[in-house]
């Protein structure tokens, strides 16, 4: 599969190629069936920001039909030992007036400058008992492969699950010096 996403592969496994018509981002549509899956709606009700939710149902149709679901979960399930996964995630924390002010206790700040106002993003590794094996605070503007690079990785033959946001070439070599598959 080498760095191929495991949806590209699933499509292009199931007959689906990069020729024709351009569809709309894959991320939209998955968060359309997320949406669908939680609140158990009628694809009418598919808010409008999803895309026409006749497109919406048909291209999951199609999807369904011709198998891309299930090659997906199995490419995602392809390791028989989920003790070497390691989830990688971040998250905003919106700081307080008394962070931002200086009020407080004089202490070092951590604190970017978004477009939600002052922020602080807050990285965690996590494994299948959701237990954390590392944890780190940076501010808030700097980007995910940035913040994963600064965390202290350790996991000889583990494999590491993350969004888009850890997706550049410099961040995977950062990995593959640590012994990260």
């Amino acid at each position: 599969m080498g760095q191929t996403p495991p949806l590209t592969y699933a499509l292009r496994q199931c007959g689906f190629s990069n020729r024709g018509r351009k569809g709309a981002d894959y991320r939209i549509f998955i968060s359309a069936i997320i949406f669908m899956g939680k609140t158990g709606s009628w694809w009418k009700n598919l808010p409008e920001e999803f895309g026409k939710y006749k497109s919406v149902h048909s291209r999951f149709t199609d999807w369904s039909k011709r198998g891309v679901f299930v090659k997906f979960f199995e490419l995602v399930r392809q390791t028989d030992d989920p003790s070497v996964l390691r989830y990688l995630d971040t998250s905003f924390v919106k700081c307080s007036i008394c962070a931002t002010t200086g009020r407080c206790a004089e202490t070092e700040r951590i604190i970017g400058k978004t477009k939600g106002g002052l922020t602080t993003k807050v990285a965690a590794i996590c494994d299948n008992e959701m237990r954390v094996h590392e944890c780190r605070i940076d501010p808030g503007n700097d980007s995910d492969h940035l913040v994963g690079k600064r965390m202290e990785l350790t996991g000889e033959g583990k494999k590491i699950v993350a969004d888009k946001g850890f997706s550049s070439k410099e961040f995977r070599r950062h990995l593959e010096d640590f012994g990260f598959g």
